[in-house]
């Protein structure tokens, strides 16, 4: 129940993408809940780039040999290692799912996002390109792969998705992405996946009053798909409405468009916690629901 201030005894996997919660023992430890792709756990990645203990500044790493991410490459044996010791602590380690898998699809210029993740822009296949471990980066588009911070505090970071056979993608400061080489010192937000079992000590999910968290001695089945929250995003050029405003999966969904003088609907996208898109245009105005919380992007242009 969202207009609960009392979350304690809540398990994290019922929470929504965004809220903010407090994991590691050191100053880097707020964090953001991305969406629940793994279907009884929850995704979760650092609400700023990492920053050293010691010296105040961001931590920066080569990605690799390889555009695959893996734990054995530069990137990977420091998150899957150092990080984990120097900046989670014994404390956290139980709460981590240790064989996430992480999807390597390629995000080439001018392509589907969708293919980080999936053969096809319109199946749902996953790709082969795949590995386990216990911490990654978030993909492409990925919810909450954007700058989470001001520019003031942020700087370039990794990406999990390779743009070519020699390039992976960047997350800019100022909210672009682009391609840059394997040998680039960047900096890192590490993500990781924590148990269905993870449960909410206190806290309302808030920047300033992030959840507490434990752990529980029974992992839960995957959590029903009732009622999940719809987020329509602020755009230029107008707004939507969507009735109704949660839903569980199956229900249809009505937009309204409501654009500003000078501009039209040219559609939406739609992306839920498991990672899946949903683009509408501009003659679509319902879609059915799909599984778990989603995100809408409208999108208008001047006319």
């Amino acid at each position: 129940n969202d207009s609960e201030t009392d979350l304690s005894g809540t398990y994290l996997n019922e929470r929504y993408s965004g809220e903010y919660l407090i994991f590691g023992s050191d100053e880097n430890n707020l964090y953001r809940i991305v969406s629940h792709e793994n279907g009884t756990g929850t995704k979760i990645v650092s609400a700023k780039p990492l920053k050293d203990t010691d010296t105040g500044t961001f931590v920066k790493s080569a990605f690799g040999n390889d555009v695959y991410y893996s734990s054995s490459n530069t990137i990977g044996s420091f998150l899957n290692g150092e990080y984990l010791t120097k900046y989670v602590g014994v404390s956290y380690d139980d709460m981590i799912e240790n064989d996430t898998v992480w999807y390597l699809g390629t995000a080439a210029n001018g392509t589907s996002y969708k293919l980080t993740k999936y053969t096809s822009t319109t199946g749902t296949t996953v790709t082969s390109n795949r590995t386990t471990a216990a911490v990654g980066l978030l993909r492409m588009s990925e919810l909450m792969a954007g700058p989470l911070v001001g520019y003031s505090d942020n700087t370039a970071v990794w990406l999990l998705s390779p743009s070519s056979t020699n390039k992976v993608r960047r997350m800019m400061t100022y909210g672009n992405a682009d391609n840059v080489s394997l040998s680039y010192n960047l900096g890192i937000s590490p993500a990781l996946n924590l148990k269905s079992n993870v449960m909410i000590t206190s806290g309302t999910g808030t920047k300033t009053d992030p959840f507490e968290l434990t752990i529980t001695s029974t992992p839960l089945p995957p959590t029903s798909d009732v009622g999940h929250k719809i987020d329509v995003y602020s755009v230029e050029g107008g707004s939507i409405e969507v009735n109704p405003v949660s839903a569980s999966a199956g229900t249809t969904i009505t937009i309204t468009v409501l654009p500003d003088k000078g501009y039209e609907y040219a559609g939406a996208t739609i992306t839920n916690s498991n990672g899946d898109y949903l683009e509408l245009n501009a003659n679509q105005t319902s879609f059915k629901m799909p599984s778990g919380q989603i995100i809408i992007i409208p999108k208008f242009t001047a006319s």
